[in-house]
């Protein structure tokens, strides 16, 4: 009997209108055919529900044991990420679970299908932030190494940051897998002891990974396409992004990093052109390959 999978996104009002941009890229992607769909729900009204319920296999409301340790802040809602490690106590009944921010969009369905591998081989499928073509610059290494010294102290921090960081913005896990316990455990513990909430996670799971050696497929940035630390290039020909260099493999699953969510940008062609003010959302695509918004 083939293993059941959902991918679990969710997100609050705000961010209502990425949610519709990886929920269209996502049945275009005909991603339906080997994935149920499962949304969280913050604040969404009733017609919105009502509205993603013609997409979603279930919908319910986001809860997490770590939420009372957490204040809900003005700038950034914490659920979406202190759900991830109890994907399975939220969605009961499926043998693989994914996870995907909502600020991600679907170029082709076989990202999904390799984190779908992944989990069938016992292992957490995730992506490293780390290609030859990304940038890291030093805020970001230092907000980076603060979260692993509030998590794990200073020797470890330093230990940790000789390693690729983990990206939690996708991922896979089978359902009987150690890792979530043991996330949602560390994680508690260090929300406890006031580590910052936002980015320990990823802290931790880097942790798990590279340290402590729970089982893991550490996926290509083909699979989660991080446009903050490096935008893509467009290839004329086959009308799709691919990485900036060569042999310009085609992006599959790409990820509106940081400031990279609405944004103008200039974009290299593999052809040697340049694409004037191109935003790298899901709509444009579509407007980029076939003229249609």
């Amino acid at each position: 009997m083939p293993a059941r999978a959902i991918l679990v996104t969710g997100c609050d009002q705000r961010y209502l209108y990425l949610l519709r941009m990886f929920l269209r890229s996502f049945i275009d992607a005909r991603c339906p055919d080997i994935l149920d769909l499962g949304i969280f729900d913050i604040d969404f009204t009733a017609p919105q529900k009502e509205s993603l319920a013609k997409v979603a296999t279930h919908i319910v409301p986001a809860c997490s044991p770590m939420q009372a340790l957490v204040p809900v802040e003005k700038e950034r809602h914490p659920l979406p990420s202190l759900v991830r490690p109890y994907l399975p106590d939220l969605f009961p009944g499926y043998d693989i679970y994914l996870y995907s921010d909502v600020d991600v969009w679907v170029q082709d369905r076989r990202g999904f299908e390799l984190y779908i591998e992944a989990a069938a081989q016992g292992c957490m499928g995730i992506a490293p932030q780390d290609d030859r073509a990304y940038r890291h610059d030093d805020r970001a290494l230092k907000i980076r190494h603060d979260r692993y010294r509030e998590v794990f102290g200073v020797a470890v921090a330093d230990e940790l940051m000789t390693v690729p960081h983990l990206n939690a913005g996708i991922f896979s896990l089978p359902r009987l897998a150690p890792h979530w316990a043991r996330w949602g455990e560390i994680w508690a513990d260090a929300i406890g002891r006031k580590a910052q909430w936002f980015g320990s996670g990823q802290a931790i799971l880097t942790r798990m990974i590279y340290q402590d050696g729970m089982a893991a497929v550490l996926m290509p940035a083909l699979c989660n396409w991080q446009c903050h630390l490096a935008l893509p290039a467009w290839d004329e020909l086959r009308r799709c992004y691919v990485e900036p260099g060569p042999p310009h493999e085609k992006i599959l699953l790409m990820h509106m990093t940081a400031n990279t969510k609405g944004q103008a940008h200039n974009i290299a062609t593999v052809q040697g052109n340049m694409l004037r003010d191109i935003k790298l959302t899901y709509p444009q695509y579509r407007h980029l390959v076939d003229g249609t918004a």
